[in-house]
This record gives C-alpha cells, sequence and structure tokens, in this order.
C-alpha cells in the first residue's frame, strides 16, 4: 500500500464524516419542520379513506373532498379535547370548595409550634428569617417571564397547527405526492419486486 491511497483514503473518511456531521446538523436545525411533515403524513394515511369516500360515494371535487375531510379530522381532535374540559372544570370546582381560611389558620397553627418548639431550643425563627431578607431575594420578573412564555407557547402551537395543516391539505389533494416521497427513499430493486 503506497502513501497515495493511504493519504486519499484518509481525506475520503475526513469528508464522509463532515458531510455526516452537516447532515446532522442540517437536520437538527430542520426538526421541527420533520416533525410537521411526519404528522401531516400521519394524518393524510388517515384522512385519505374519508377523501376518497368523498371523491366516490358522494362525487365531490377533490379541494371539496379534502376541506371536508381535515374538517371531521380537526372536528374530531377538538371534540376529543373538549370531553376533558368538564373533567377539568369539576376539579377546579372542587378547588374552589377549599376553605382558604381554615387552610390559613391550620398553617398559622404550624407555625406558632414550629416557633414554640425552636424557642424552647434557644433559636428565634422571626428573628433567623429577618436576617435572611427573604422578601428582597424574590424575583418578581418571574412574572412577566411567565406570561411571555405563556404567550409564545400559544404563538408556537398557531404556527405548528396551522403549519401541519397546510401541509396535510395538499398530502390528501394529491395522494401520489406522499407515496413517492417516500418511494424515493426505497431502492430500486426492492420497487421492482413489488
Amino acid at each position: 500500500m503506497n502513501s497515495k491511497t493511504l493519504a486519499n483514503g484518509i481525506l475520503r473518511a475526513i469528508f464522509t464524516l463532515v458531510f455526516i456531521a452537516l447532515f446532522l446538523y442540517f437536520l437538527y436545525q430542520i426538526q421541527s419542520v420533520i416533525v410537521y411533515i411526519v404528522i401531516s403524513a400521519v394524518i393524510s394515511l388517515t384522512g385519505s379513506p374519508l377523501v376518497q369516500l368523498f371523491r366516490n360515494r358522494f362525487k365531490l371535487n377533490d379541494s371539496l373532498s379534502v376541506v371536508l375531510a381535515m374538517l371531521l379530522i380537526v372536528g374530531s381532535l377538538f371534540g376529543l379535547i373538549l370531553l376533558f374540559i368538564p373533567l377539568v372544570i369539576e376539579q377546579g370546582h372542587n378547588l374552589s370548595l377549599l376553605n382558604i381560611e381554615k387552610l390559613q389558620g391550620n398553617l398559622n397553627n404550624v407555625y406558632v409550634d414550629v416557633a414554640r418548639y425552636l424557642e424552647s431550643r434557644h433559636i428565634y425563627l422571626e428573628s433567623s428569617l429577618q436576617d435572611y431578607h427573604l422578601l428582597s431575594k424574590i424575583n418578581y420578573s418571574a412574572i412577566p417571564d411567565f406570561l411571555n412564555s405563556i404567550l409564545s407557547g400559544f404563538g408556537t402551537f398557531s404556527i405548528a397547527f396551522f403549519s401541519v395543516l397546510f401541509i396535510s391539505f395538499f398530502f390528501l389533494k394529491d395522494r401520489r405526492l406522499l407515496e413517492n416521497s417516500f418511494m424515493i427513499v426505497i431502492p430500486e430493486t426492492k420497487k421492482s419486486s413489488r
């Protein structure tokens, strides 16, 4: 084995590793788009029989069949979510029945008992807590940060929802689009045996 062959092999291995690293970095950067496409593919596979039903049985055109199928899928999803709303409302009602004054009184009794016990051990709780300046250590910027995270989460969810609907519409409208995109990955020898 000469040095030129060895150097070419090393360079080819380095280029292959760099290419794989760049490809993985690219996949990492577009991971949300990949998730949208996978969810849209699942929706289009589950909605395809509905589209065929509307096309064949009711003789509707492609776009109207896809829109009706997507409305049924989204309506079913929201109906499933709405099943849990009474449960959440009931739990909220149960929490509203909680006697806050009694709970606060019980907590005050526990505090007094702990303070008495510690005083019997020559540990003074109130002076110790005042030394720590607890109120000055509270981070009040957490409240706007929490609200901002909720709003950004809602924005991200709405972008994802409409992206999935958009991609699903075209997967359902052109059924061969999804099939052809999967067939790109399958080698030609496997396709001919089908």
